[in-house]
């Protein structure tokens, strides 16, 4: 992933320069701006225009009692000035804020000087020297909440600007603040640095899995995708990557992976649409697909189109036994079910074929449902009746041309195909050949 490479290079130099490299990353904040704002001037400039207003105080921003705000998630901005002496500009210094919920990007004179995603954890940002400056100085803070409360929040003694002297240059309280609603949720995350706390490079890896050392595993489950659905394509390879690298720490070539398939959340669709979710599904079944020692456990079937923490874990345990009884036990029985292989055109009709039945497949009403043929570009599916035939399904192309055929695809899609297992067909998205 080069992508990685370039984060890898990053922290590490984060590591060794933490205020060079919050600089440096802040730069990532102009270009996703340009691209998302309709041209609005950038906030965190001097002299910034735009409906700024006082801030109520610092709780989250749903109980300032303001209607634009009551329930939002998305980005606010924060800003408010300090005066410094000569003397206290020239001094090595702390930044030091109140907790944000959950992201923040912060910038001195509009120098960024840190950001992170942790609520409840109160910020310190070491500033490089010439940061400051005697008089005047403009902090301003981005606040990306992405659930439930959001805002700038925390004790006043959580808020100043603390000197190499020990001495502390309090902020000013929240009516000398100002705040801006910009961009909602919807427009999608702002940069996330790769030391950020949530999503940053390595970070569970080094502090959960690394200390463990070569530890003596049958097996891992991995249950995880819904954070990489904005980011789909790399999916299958990191994946296949990371299972690389933990059998290569747990000294395990053999060892098996259990994968639980992202499970449906969100609205049903009536039409085809593009979903990340549905992509990240195919990921995981193309990862476990080309590794022996891999399964997935699909539970598109099981989810909550409210809820992207399903009550139902019981079946999702279920199926990922199976799959441990066949990866880590040697049971003679399919590993995940059904598993679609090819997709064939043959005369008027594509037909796509099947390994690991049981029996043969069935439709839990008696007519599959959810098969879509699609054309190269994305956009271009339409819904097709599907026939079975044994342990194939033909799907017929009515005159039209395709170059793609896919099944279940959605953020909670309904299908219904199975076989003697009882086990969900996973969904896919086949080239045809």
């Amino acid at each position: 992933d080069p992508a990685a490479h370039d984060r890898l290079a990053m922290l590490n130099a984060y590591r060794a320069n933490p205020a060079k490299a919050s600089a440096e990353f802040a730069g990532n904040w102009s270009p996703w701006w340009a691209s998302k704002a309709g041209g609005a001037p950038e906030p965190w400039q001097a002299g910034a225009k735009g409906a700024w207003k006082p801030v109520p105080a610092f709780e989250y921003w749903e109980g300032w009692g303001v209607e634009a705000l009551h329930d939002f998630n998305g980005l606010v901005f924060f800003r408010t000035d300090v005066e410094l002496t000569a003397a206290q500009a020239r001094q090595g210094t702390t930044l030091l804020l109140g907790p944000p919920d959950d992201l923040d990007m912060t910038w001195v004179n509009g120098v960024g000087v840190g950001t992170n995603t942790a609520w409840g954890v109160p910020r310190q940002y070491p500033l490089a020297p010439g940061t400051l400056k005697a008089g005047r100085n403009r902090i301003t803070v981005a606040v990306y909440d992405s659930w439930g409360g959001g805002g700038l929040t925390g004790s006043p003694d959580q808020r100043g600007i603390r000197l190499n002297d020990g001495t502390t240059v309090p902020l000013p309280e929240a009516k000398n603040w100002q705040y801006l609603v910009s961009l909602p949720s919807s427009v999608g995350e702002p940069p996330r640095a790769p030391w950020d706390g949530i999503t940053g490079l390595a970070g569970i890896y080094n502090g959960m899995i690394a200390p463990i050392g070569p530890y003596g595993l049958r097996g891992i489950a991995w249950y995880q995708g819904e954070a990489d659905a904005g980011n789909t394509a790399p999916y299958a390879d990191k994946l296949a990557n990371m299972m690389a690298g933990w059998r290569a720490q747990f000294e395990n070539p053999e060892l098996p992976f259990l994968i639980a398939q992202l499970a449906g959340w969100g609205p049903r669709n009536t039409a085809p649409i593009e979903s990340g979710f549905a992509e990240i599904r195919d990921a995981q079944r193309l990862a476990a697909l080309r590794d022996i020692r891999a399964a997935i456990a699909v539970t598109v079937d099981l989810g909550d189109v409210n809820d992207i923490h399903p009550a139902n874990k019981q079946d999702v345990g279920h199926r990922l036994a199976r799959a441990a009884q066949v990866l880590a036990y040697g049971a003679h029985q399919s590993r995940s079910g059904a598993e679609p292989v090819t997709a064939m055109r043959e005369g008027a009709a594509v037909t796509i074929g099947f390994v690991s039945v049981e029996k043969q497949l069935t439709a839990f009403n008696g007519v599959p449902t959810g098969f879509e043929l699609c054309g190269v570009e994305r956009g271009s599916c339409w819904f097709v009746p599907a026939t079975l035939v044994g342990e194939t399904v033909r799907l017929a192309l009515a005159g039209r041309t395709a170059a793609r055929v896919r099944y279940c695809w959605g953020e909670s899609p309904v299908c219904n195909l199975t076989d003697a297992s009882g086990l969900p067909v996973t969904p896919f998205e086949l080239k045809i050949e």
